[in-house]
């Protein structure tokens, strides 16, 4: 029988059983301390729910720590033999699989009409060893993650060949009206206060006014900065954002999050660009539901040593992590970083580019300090990087990060910065 899920982002992360050949990928991952050192395991999982009510839909990619013989693998089993699941969650045997051993060992199968969603941070996967006889198989249980959509930045200009504009990468905006003064958004599974209520609060009197919020039924929060990030359409200018939310201000809006520099003195905020403001300076809010999760400090990244390549198992996105990637001999201008992330060849392939913001600001971790990015990034200083997503009020100037501190703001496109490339 079916299970059709709520309609929220689920945390999940699954293990899978597998015939190993013994090839490692010449890489460390960013697992849990307890992770085995060579018996076989799953070293990430991630569940996309695809935004959608039934399961069929769904994909779960898992990564291993070793080579698998697939073929060898499903001879003579059912996908589904191969796992012991803690919690609530099945996968249908009757599940789609495609297997990738050049990206970190990745299986990713398709879920059938017959699985089950996996329930929210509760859902353990380990391998079963009878399965696999004569494989040396680890009884370590994966810890749950969540698949991390990437709304489309909204920019749908170019300004110069393989920008933001030029490709668009990530899922087009989209948002619904519930008629009750909340906003779905259909994306990252979200839902907003449709309308702030004009209302200047300190850091606390936000957050209080958020708990106490009544509409739609709903239980009500503070929003965390990066959920505020993806929130803004850097198509849109005074304000960056959709014309569904009323009464915007072009004026900073609170996060829940303590800015680190100031020993929790601040608190992130965003007024377009990310700033950070003293606790007991009045500033807007517009709340989001309690009910939902886009997951964004759920991120777990793999590196490949050998290829200098880093892989956010969270969205998918490949990243470059080079020498090239930091220093002032390697610093560029807008337009060249462009080009420098065009014209790369790394690990066989071609198709690298410089990021978006969304896609940037991603892999920033804003419970860290200098540098605000978790350390399976070798080459992480704390330095300014460029995005290929150019201000919408003035298109002299683009938007960076500088992982310092995790903050975006834009400057003039001639200032040379660092480069990563993604793919």
């Amino acid at each position: 029988m079916r299970k059709i899920k709520e309609n929220k982002m689920y945390l999940f992360s699954l293990c899978i059983a597998t015939l190993a050949v013994f090839s490692g990928c010449g890489g460390s991952g960013s697992g849990g301390s307890d992770e085995p050192a060579s018996e076989l395991y799953i070293k990430s999982a991630v569940y996309d729910n695809n935004r959608t009510a039934t399961v069929a839909d769904d994909t779960l990619y898992l990564y291993f720590n070793k080579s698998i013989d697939f073929e060898a693998l499903l001879a003579d089993k059912n996908v589904s033999d191969f796992f012991s699941v803690d919690g609530n969650g099945t996968i249908d045997s009757a599940s789609v699989v495609d297997y990738n051993d050049t990206l970190f060992h990745r299986m990713k199968i398709s879920l059938g009409s017959a699985s089950e969603v996996f329930e929210i941070d509760s859902a353990q996967v380990s391998l079963v060893a009878s399965a696999l006889s004569g494989i040396d198989v680890s009884s370590y249980k994966t810890p749950v993650h969540i698949y991390r959509p990437m709304p489309k930045t909204g920019q749908s200009v170019s300004y110069i060949d393989y920008d933001d504009g030029f490709y668009q990468k990530g899922i087009t905006r989209s948002y619904t009206d519930n008629g009750d003064g909340t906003v779905k958004d259909n994306v990252t599974g979200l839902v907003w206060e449709q309308e702030d209520d004009g209302v200047l609060y300190d850091w606390n009197s936000a957050k209080e006014y958020c708990s106490g919020l009544s509409k739609g039924s709903l239980t009500w929060r503070i929003p965390s900065i990066e959920e505020l990030i993806y929130l803004m359409d850097r198509g849109k200018a005074n304000p960056s954002i959709d014309n569904i939310f009323s009464n915007s201000k072009i004026s900073a809006y609170w996060s829940g999050n303590d800015y680190l520099l100031s020993n929790e003195d601040d608190a992130w905020a965003i007024k377009g660009n990310t700033i950070h403001l003293d606790k007991n300076v009045s500033s807007y809010v517009r709340c989001v539901s309690a009910q939902e999760n886009n997951g964004t400090s759920d991120a777990v990244y793999l590196r490949d040593a050998t290829k200098q390549i880093v892989l956010d198992t969270s969205t998918n996105l490949v990243w470059q992590d080079d020498v090239t990637t930091i220093g002032d001999a390697n610093k560029k201008s807008w337009s060249d970083a462009v080009a420098v992330c065009k014209d790369l060849t790394l690990d066989g392939k071609t198709d690298w580019r410089l990021p978006n913001l969304n896609e940037l600001n991603s892999i920033t971790d804003k419970t860290k300090v200098s540098p605000a990015m978790n350390a399976t990034f070798v080459n992480n200083a704390s330095s300014a990087y460029w995005t290929s997503t150019t201000d919408e009020a003035n298109s002299s100037k683009a938007w960076y990060s500088y992982f310092g501190c995790g903050c975006n703001d834009v400057q003039d496109k001639t200032t040379t910065y660092n480069v990563r490339c993604v793919r």
